[in-house]
C-alpha cells in the first residue's frame, strides 16, 4: 500500500506538471485549455480521494481506473493532436502574414477579382483611386519602365510592380536603392555638365590664346614693318642711294626676327639694317639665358632703337646688359634729342611695360641728364 500511496503522489505532481504545461504553455484555443486542465484537477482530487480511502480496496480501484482513463483520454488526445497536425496555413494565418509585409501583395482569380489582398496594396490601390480592372489601372500609374518593371511613386514611397500570369501582384518597396540611383544618375548628369564646361571652357581658352597670339603676331609685323618702313623712306629722301643697299633692304623688309632665329642672331641682323642708315648700335654684355627673356630683351631693343631714330633723330644708340645672381639690368642709351620733361607714353612704351610684366620685370624711365630706358627683372 506505501508503494500505491507513492505512485499516486508522484502522479499527482505529475498532474500538476502537466496543468502548468496546458495552460501557460501550449498553443490552443482558450476553452480546450480549460476543459483539459478541469480533467486533469478531476484526476488530482480522484487520486486524493484514493489516497485518503486506502484501506478501501474497492473503491480505491474503482478511483483509480476512473483517473487512468481520463489520464489516457487526456494523453491520446495530445498525441492524435500531433500525428494529425498539419504544417499548412489557414487562409486568416496567411492574411495575417502578409499583412506583416512592407510589400504590397495581392492575389486575383481569372476574372480579375480581389481574392487576397493586404493592407499595403489597400492603400496603394485607395491612394489611385482604383477600384476595379487593378492591373492595367495600375501600369497607367507609372512613372517609367525598367526592364519590362513598372515603377511607381505612392504613399512618399517608390514601388516595383511584379505581375506573375495576371492573378498575382507584389509592389515592392524600393525607395532606397531608386534613391541611390536618382542620386547617382544627378551626379552623373552634373558630372557631364561640369564637363561640358570645362571643354568649353578649355575651348574658350584655346581660342583666347590663338586670338593673343594672332594679336602678338600682327603687332610684331605692324612695327617691323611700319619702322622698316619709315626708314626706307627716309632712305630714298638722300642723295646718294645705292642700289645693293636699297636691295639689301627690300630683302629684309619682310623677314620676321622672332620666331625663326636666336635673340643674338636677330639683333646682328638688326645692327646690319640700321647701317645701311649710317646708325650705329652697340651692345655691351650678353644677352640672358632664358630664351623667353631674350626674346623680350630683343623686342625692346628694337623698339627703343626705333623710338630713338624717329622721335630723337639719334645716330647712336648704346645697349648695356648687366647679369648678377639677384637681378638683370639693360640700360638703353641714345645721343638724340632730349625729349620734354613730360613724357607722353604712347603706344611703343606701353607694349614695352606690357611684355616685361608677362616675365615679372619692370620698366624705367629716366631723364635727367640723358634719356635712359632702363629694365630691372
Amino acid at each position: 500500500m506505501k508503494v500505491l500511496t507513492f505512485i499516486l503522489i508522484i502522479f499527482i505532481i505529475l498532474q500538476v506538471y502537466r496543468v502548468t504545461i496546458i495552460f501557460f504553455i501550449r498553443k490552443q484555443y482558450l476553452i480546450k485549455k480549460i476543459f483539459e486542465v478541469f480533467i486533469l484537477l478531476l484526476i488530482i482530487i480522484i487520486e486524493l480521494l484514493n489516497m485518503h480511502y486506502i484501506d478501501n480496496n474497492k473503491f480505491n480501484t474503482i478511483l483509480f481506473l476512473i483517473s487512468i482513463i481520463l489520464a489516457l483520454y487526456i494523453g491520446i488526445n495530445i498525441i492524435y493532436e500531433r500525428i494529425t497536425k498539419k504544417e499548412s496555413l489557414s487562409i486568416l494565418s496567411v492574411k495575417n502574414a502578409i499583412d506583416l509585409s512592407d510589400n504590397g501583395i495581392m492575389f486575383l482569380n481569372d476574372k480579375g477579382n480581389i481574392i487576397l489582398i493586404n493592407v499595403v496594396m489597400k492603400d496603394i490601390l485607395k491612394e489611385y483611386k482604383i477600384n476595379d480592372n487593378y492591373i492595367d489601372n495600375l501600369k497607367e500609374k507609372e512613372i517609367k519602365e525598367i526592364h519590362n518593371e513598372h515603377v511607381l511613386k505612392c504613399l512618399n514611397r517608390v514601388w516595383q510592380l511584379k505581375i506573375n500570369n495576371n492573378k498575382e501582384v507584389i509592389a515592392l518597396d524600393i525607395t532606397d536603392i531608386y534613391k541611390i540611383q536618382e542620386n547617382t544618375r544627378n551626379q552623373n548628369i552634373e558630372i557631364e555638365e561640369n564637363n561640358k564646361k570645362i571643354l568649353k571652357t578649355l575651348n574658350n581658352i584655346e581660342e583666347v590664346e590663338k586670338e593673343k597670339k594672332l594679336i602678338k603676331i600682327k603687332n610684331e609685323f605692324h612695327d617691323i614693318l611700319g619702322h622698316r618702313l619709315s626708314l626706307f623712306g627716309e632712305y630714298l629722301k638722300q642723295d646718294n642711294i645705292n642700289k645693293e643697299e636699297i636691295k639689301f633692304m627690300l630683302d629684309n623688309l619682310f623677314e620676321q626676327f622672332t620666331t625663326l632665329k636666336s635673340p643674338e642672331e636677330n639683333l646682328k641682323k638688326l645692327i646690319e639694317v640700321y647701317k645701311v642708315f649710317n646708325i650705329n648700335i652697340s651692345i655691351i654684355g650678353k644677352f640672358p639665358k632664358n630664351k623667353e627673356v631674350g626674346e623680350t630683351f630683343f623686342e625692346i631693343i628694337r623698339e627703343a632703337i626705333t623710338n630713338a631714330i624717329i622721335h630723337a633723330n639719334s645716330k647712336n644708340i648704346k645697349v648695356v646688359i648687366t647679369n648678377s645672381l639677384e637681378k638683370i639690368e639693360m640700360l638703353i642709351t641714345n645721343d638724340g634729342i632730349k625729349p620734354n620733361n613730360f613724357i607722353n607714353e604712347n603706344e611703343g612704351i606701353k607694349g614695352m611695360r606690357r611684355k616685361l610684366k608677362e616675365i615679372g620685370g619692370i620698366l624705367i624711365i629716366e631723364n635727367s641728364d640723358e634719356f635712359i630706358l632702363k629694365v630691372v627683372i
